[in-house]
């Protein structure tokens, strides 16, 4: 059971009323806030002390306006002392912040603008003509060609305020009627808080080097340039028709044979691409052994333990028999994503894998896990309640669709079954500590569910 002071400062319900009654925009009704979303929930060096992103979705009754203001939140346990009110600032505004002293929540405004320096100056006209022409020209002298950029029309695609921002930009030139090659219409711009972005620049330049931007099997961004003072990536857009994570939530959206056929197919040709980069020879970046990431796995659960103390307990049993399963021989050092997931897989004429800022090597299990298990998690906890007959057709169907995509990766590239077997346990693991930390209802159940279905694979 979890700790109900934790419990309470994490739920989304508990946290709107909280707000309600001690905010004055909100008591007053000046504003209303529609909704609250709690993410990145972290625990801290300090003994039962947690961050979180909080992210208020906000109605203004007198202009119509509707925004999400994005909050950090400091999470102590009752018996630390606890400093500050509600500010003078209004809500919404960067200088905001609140303690909510039922919760032993301190809640202030996330700082974009200051901490993503390369945001701002992205989605200034002028300044991200500048920038970008300093990119382009960088890689071809003004002698070789004469086009300059006439605009830049910039459209934020996602952004995790104070933390990285994913923006597209729509270009045109002075003198180009038919922008291509070294002057494209279109850049993906990527910016960070810290120096996440030149490890990305370097991945995908390693990754270029090693011949996988000329693969007929997949299909990576060029990359185009990297603005360290901006932190700053500036890489080819890929088109594309729709990304995986789309399929899969159509697949499970209704009981559709088609929809269905459709992911089977996707997740075969996906599982090639997937192939193409572990066999592509890149050497670059350091090397993750499940041992490590074992350990940084074992590591939050103990954390989470001291406010969930049944966890310990239930977690117990599966690092035993994760430990049995990863006692064989790993696999060998390949180059990896080691971020994968279904929203980095678009879909197009041909599958394109994204976001290599966590790229470099160790076992290739390790991307197929993290595949599976997201196909797992939103097949059962992101399509709606289910009955306990429509839980196991779905687990009977996803069993089948994992099949699929390992036997056609298998068919490329040699994978162990046995360290896949450990790599999905670990990432199923970590589906439960997620579960935990949100306080869902049912969805805590739900993951140990298939924690325990998948552990018991290995007695079979």
């Amino acid at each position: 059971m979890t700790s109900e002071w934790f419990e309470r400062s994490v739920s989304p319900a508990v946290v709107e009323a909280e707000l309600r009654a001690h905010v004055p925009e909100l008591a007053d009704g000046r504003l209303e806030l529609t909704h609250c979303r709690v993410s990145r929930i972290r625990s801290l060096a300090a003994a039962d002390t947690w961050t979180a992103i909080y992210e208020l979705e906000l109605h203004d009754n007198s202009s119509g306006l509707d925004w999400v203001f994005a909050t950090q939140g400091l999470i102590t346990p009752p018996d630390h002392a606890l400093t500050g009110s509600v500010s003078a600032d209004a809500l919404g505004t960067a200088g905001w912040c609140c303690t909510l002293e039922a919760l032993h929540l301190q809640l202030e405004a996330v700082r974009s603008a200051d901490e993503l320096p390369g945001l701002s100056a992205i989605t200034d006209p002028a300044r991200a003509r500048d920038v970008l022409d300093a990119v382009f020209r960088g890689r071809l002298s003004p002698a070789d060609d004469p086009h300059v950029i006439e605009s830049v029309e910039a459209d934020v695609a996602s952004e995790k305020p104070g933390v990285r921002a994913t923006v597209v930009c729509e270009l045109t030139y002075r003198g180009l009627l038919e922008p291509s090659g070294d002057w494209p219409a279109r850049v993906v711009v990527k910016v960070h808080n810290d120096e996440e972005g030149a490890r990305a620049f370097a991945a995908l330049g390693a990754l270029w080097s090693a011949g996988l931007g000329t693969d007929d099997r997949i299909r990576i961004a060029r990359p185009l340039g990297y603005v360290p003072e901006l932190r700053m990536v500036v890489q080819e857009h890929l088109s594309h028709e729709r990304t995986l994570k789309d399929v899969i939530k159509r697949a499970f959206a209704a009981d559709d044979p088609v929809r269905r056929a459709d992911l089977a197919e996707a997740l075969r040709q996906v599982a090639v691409a997937l192939a193409a980069v572990h066999t592509c020879g890149s050497r670059h970046g350091a090397s993750v052994s499940f041992a490590e990431e074992f350990a940084v796995v074992r590591a939050k659960a103990a954390r989470l333990a001291a406010v969930v103390p049944d966890l310990g307990a239930r977690l117990t049993a599966a690092f035993i028999a994760i430990d049995r399963a990863a006692a064989g021989p790993a696999d060998p050092d390949a180059p990896i994503h080691h971020s994968f997931r279904p929203a980095q897989v678009l879909l197009g004429d041909r599958v394109s894998i994204i976001d290599f800022d966590k790229a470099g090597r160790g076992e290739a299990a390790s991307d197929l896990a993290s595949l599976t298990t997201k196909l797992l998690h939103m097949g059962v906890n992101k399509s709606g309640p289910v009955s306990a007959a429509e839980f196991e057709a779905r687990l009977a169907a996803l069993a089948e669709l994992r099949a699929g995509f390992v036997d056609a990766y298998t068919a490329a590239a040699p994978v162990s079954p046995n360290r896949l077997f450990a790599w999905e346990a670990l990432e199923v693991v970590s589906l439960v500590l997620s579960a935990t930390k949100k306080a869902e209802d049912g969805h805590f159940e739900r993951c140990a569910e298939l924690l325990d279905r998948h552990l018991a694979l290995a007695d079979s």
